[in-house]
């Protein structure tokens, strides 16, 4: 697939604003559950984090991850919940952008360090019954 049809198929491009707060800045990565960009928060000037699931996709589980994520705020390794909605096209979460700190976290090899964060990360998530 060509780097131009892969656009085509994005929820979002560089520019788009999300409900008249957050510009994406450009994306930064795909998977089975969706897409995540980077973006502006237009109010604070902060980078945050979109996480977007499409509207069409038949398993939507973007709404759960919303009740998770609100239920751990102020926990340790988790990120802040800024915002979250939804449109004909997609569904969203807008969230602390986490990825520029982690990149920074230590010279440890890359799975040591990925182990380090998921212990730390799941075991709040492990208390509240997830």
């Amino acid at each position: 697939m060509t780097t131009a049809a892969a656009a085509t198929e994005d929820l979002l491009q560089p520019g788009h604003i999300v409900k008249e707060r957050w510009k994406v800045t450009k994306k930064i990565g795909s998977g089975g559950f969706g897409e995540i960009y980077e973006g502006i928060d237009l109010v604070t000037k902060e980078s945050v984090a979109l996480k977007l699931e499409s509207a069409k996709q038949p398993k939507q589980v973007l709404k759960m991850e919303v009740a998770v994520l609100k239920k751990l705020q102020g926990r340790e390794h988790v990120c802040r919940f800024i915002g979250c909605g939804r449109n004909d096209r997609f569904n969203y979460v807008v969230m602390q952008l986490q990825a520029k700190k982690f990149s920074r976290t230590s010279a440890c090899p890359t799975s040591r360090r990925l182990l380090t964060f998921h212990y730390a990360t799941l075991g709040p998530a492990n208390t509240q019954g997830y």
